[in-house]
């Protein structure tokens, strides 16, 4: 629907409100004291004349009537529409938009009439964020519908949205150190930097803790990073546990190409060695589906109902033989656990032209192992999905998911199937914990366990609260602390201490409510690194 731009804004009458909002009712302002613009499918639009005047206004078939303008700052917006009789396939909208008509974003709510129904009920959407909306009714159904009244309902203003959480994470592995004199290099990636996810405290973990040894960090060119941790050699066997607590701030929306620039040509479209995208098994049925013609989303939904078809559920192997998770292994044997899946899904989206990519990281509220996702590139407007490979649905929330590790082709190579590593054949490599050097020495101790409760898992997190805030403030928050992250892990990557900070960051594991986040946040600036410098003050 092409709508014309009108100056009209809301006037002072208000009546009394029709509704019983949540919060102290404020009134509604009459469809009567708005200005209305009516149209018939492609006919152009022109002024209603009087509307509600004379009483209902008839709305024919195919029909719509338009109206925006600027709410009052502090409430709650709704929109009440009643017939004169019960009608079908009559729609409303209600709009919010943060920018000028030329530009912004649109946060929009539908409601839709029952066939018996006499009332749309829209509730009020906090204002806080917008300043310009609009209110659109149309006609859908095969005979005139009778508007009796439309109101813009006003209440008091309802809490700001929730625009992400603060989630905290804990990783645990139990270990079997041998004893020898060769010391053993331990990778581990922790909980990484992302377009919607900002760390905001990392603690190394060891028990004893003096089998930590020296700590390093490293970042690949995929912005991935992690500890490599020294384990010295020892005179006796021991049982360690190693790992890491961290707290995440992570955002609720897609973070859209806005942040996020397009992937390179091919770099997450070329098949690899555990993302076989060009096999026949895969490409067939992905090429077939993708002339199809649908959107991406609509494409990414048929690819995922057609991997529902080839295993209804993930399947595990019992026993303790390795077998093999890449996506050629799993369309073979049609049983996958998460792994598996996300390399299916993966190389599926490569072979249907989606660039697609999985990656590692913890769900909440469940002890669990490394879990695994895909992300998929939907186009500019939506930029990175995240999607989780096991369902049907072509979206997952990003604050229920802490992110460790965003797999690049280089980490799908021939390593990946390497048998001397914990992870079954096909794992990508770097995404979860790896021996980099003294292998052999170091085995999983199940009769240590990690995570109380999960003999066999290493990671739990929680969601600590949900952030409600305005858009402007979280994404001035979300920015400082970003670049606070930046600057502590340049630090931390060259070997420096920031000791100090990390003593403020770790109060954010205490902080009990948001504006004790925000100022610890805010307590970072201005403080040196090093001004208390003391051993691996990453650490």
């Amino acid at each position: 629907m092409h709508l014309i731009v009108v100056t009209a804004a809301l006037v002072s009458t208000v009546h009394a409100s029709p509704l019983g909002e949540p919060g102290a009712s404020k009134g509604s302002i009459s469809g009567r004291d708005l200005q209305w613009y009516c149209g018939c499918g492609d006919e152009p639009e022109a002024k209603c004349q009087d509307p509600f005047k004379y009483g209902p206004l008839v709305l024919d078939p195919g029909c719509y009537v338009y109206s925006h303008g600027t709410p009052p700052d502090g409430v709650g917006l709704g929109l009440l529409v009643k017939t004169k009789k019960p009608v079908t396939d009559l729609d409303a909208e209600l709009m919010l938009r943060a920018a000028a008509f030329d530009g912004g974003v649109w946060e929009a709510a539908t409601a839709t009439a029952s066939p018996d129904g006499l009332e749309l009920n829209i509730s009020p959407l906090s204002t806080s964020d917008y300043s310009q909306f609009s209110v659109a009714i149309r006609n859908g159904s095969r005979r005139a519908a009778e508007l009796s009244a439309v109101e813009v309902v006003l209440s008091a203003a309802s809490p700001p949205p929730v625009m992400g959480s603060v989630l905290r994470a804990t990783h645990r592995t139990g270990l079997r150190l041998s004893k020898s004199d060769t010391p053993v290099q331990y990778w581990m990636p922790l909980p990484r930097e992302t377009d919607s996810q900002v760390p905001l405290w990392v603690q190394l973990y060891a028990e004893p803790r003096e089998v930590l040894g020296d700590v390093s960090y490293r970042v690949d060119d995929n912005g991935n990073w992690g500890a490599v941790v020294s384990l010295p050699g020892a005179d006796s066997v021991q049982r360690i546990t190693l790992g890491w607590d961290a707290v995440v701030l992570v955002g609720r929306r897609e973070p859209g190409a806005d942040s996020e620039v397009a992937p390179a040509p091919g770099e997450w479209l070329r098949a690899t060695d555990i993302v076989q995208s060009n096999i026949e098994l895969i490409a067939q049925p992905a090429q077939t589906l993708a002339l199809e013609g649908r959107s991406p989303e609509a494409l990414l939904v048929s690819l995922l109902q057609w991997r529902e078809s080839l295993y209804a559920r993930p399947r595990g192997f019992r026993g303790r033989p390795p077998w093999w998770v890449d996506a050629a292994s799993v369309v073979e044997r049609r049983r996958a656990t998460c792994t598996g899946s996300a390399n299916l899904m993966a190389a599926l989206g490569r072979a249907a032209g989606i660039p697609s990519r999985v990656v590692s990281g913890i769900l909440l509220d469940t002890p669990q192992q490394t879990h695994y996702m895909v992300e998929a590139w939907l186009g500019p407007t939506i930029g990175w999905r995240l999607f989780e490979p096991q369902w049907t649905q072509d979206y997952y929330p990003r604050d229920d998911f802490v992110t460790l590790h965003v797999v690049s082709p280089m980490d799908e190579s021939q390593d990946a199937l390497s048998r001397q590593r914990f992870a079954a054949p096909g794992v990508p490599y770097w995404s979860m914990n790896e021996v980099i050097s003294g292998w052999g020495r170091l085995t999983h101790d199940l009769s240590h366990p990690g995570i109380e409760g999960c003999r066999s898992c290493s990671g739990f997190a929680t969601r600590v609260m949900e952030v409600r805030s305005t858009r402007q403030s979280f994404e001035d928050l979300v920015r400082t602390a970003r670049d606070q992250w930046h600057a502590d892990l340049g630090q931390m990557l060259a070997g420096e201490s920031i000791a100090c900070r990390q003593h403020i960051r770790a109060e954010m594991d205490a902080a009990e409510d948001w504006p004790s986040v925000v100022s610890t946040i805010q307590s970072l600036e201005g403080v040196e690194g090093g001004a208390c410098a003391s051993r691996n003050g990453g650490e």
